[in-house]
């Protein structure tokens, strides 16, 4: 899982609030978790509406659009969440959901 941070989080924040997080939650393995810098380059992205179960059909309408725009996939594709599930209706929750793209070769 991947959360974005704010532009003023680096390593010694992060190590920080891990280390506060262990102690105030000692349940989530929190020494996996660390913090990366990404740059994705162009991507398709769609919003979700709904349950995550039904996340499948978004996708397959982004692999139609990917494939009629003459894009491919280039890497894994990640979703965003936008909605927390324990105060949102099922069908309500927001997702992101996006792909990194490059041109096709001719």
């Amino acid at each position: 899982m991947t959360i974005r941070q704010p532009e003023f989080v680096d390593e010694e924040l992060f190590e920080t609030v891990r280390e506060s997080m262990k102690k105030k939650k000692p349940g989530p393995d929190l020494d996996a978790a660390y913090l990366f810098e990404s740059e994705e380059g162009p991507s398709v992205q769609m919003l979700h509406t709904g349950s995550y179960g039904s996340v499948g059909e978004s996708v397959g309408k982004i692999m139609e659009y990917i494939e009629e725009k003459e894009y491919a996939v280039n890497g894994p594709y990640h979703e965003i969440y936008l909605s927390d599930p324990n105060r949102v209706e099922e069908d309500k929750l927001k997702t992101i959901i996006r792909f990194p793209v490059v041109p096709k070769s001719s």
